[in-house]
């Protein structure tokens, strides 16, 4: 029983302890928070974009390896992650469109081409440089590949 008692408590703390270091809210405010519409103006260096909803299941899923990678961001020199958090005041009703859309459609096709950055969910990632974006992913797994390039 003793045993029993030990393990069970064993795992609230793990548990707990996985909940504290993976709190979306100490990722999502430990890295600067900017506007949509300011992801073009950004022209001193090359710069990552997280766009992410705080009730996004698949944002919530990322946390852990968005965590890992905004401290390898940290020590990185020339490149910097910023999140785009799409429900602000700012960007809420502004950030989204449908795959259907001719300018998204044309992004796509054409990443220098994009004057205003629309997605089609969360998460998503973009890299831009002297306001020109240079790279687009949607998904972790598209992220996670766009981090490790930027990184390199």
């Amino acid at each position: 029983m003793k045993k029993i008692i030990i393990g069970a408590i064993a795992f609230i703390l793990v548990l707990v302890g996985i909940v504290v270091i993976n709190n979306p809210a100490k990722v999502y405010q430990k890295v600067e928070n900017v506007a949509n519409s300011d992801v073009l103006k950004q022209v001193d260096n090359k710069e990552v974009f997280y766009y992410y909803n705080v009730e996004c299941a698949h944002c919530h899923e990322f946390i852990p390896t968005l965590s890992n990678y905004s401290r390898k961001f940290d020590k990185k020199d020339g490149v910097d992650l910023k999140l785009v958090n799409v429900e602000s005041p700012e960007n809420k009703g502004k950030v989204f469109t449908s795959e259907d859309d001719p300018e998204f459609q044309k992004g796509q096709k054409d990443l220098s081409s994009i004057k205003e950055v629309k997605i089609i969910g969360t998460p998503t990632a973009i890299t831009v440089e002297n306001g020109i974006v240079t790279n687009y992913a949607i998904g972790a797994d598209q992220i996670t590949q766009l981090f490790d390039d930027e990184l390199k």
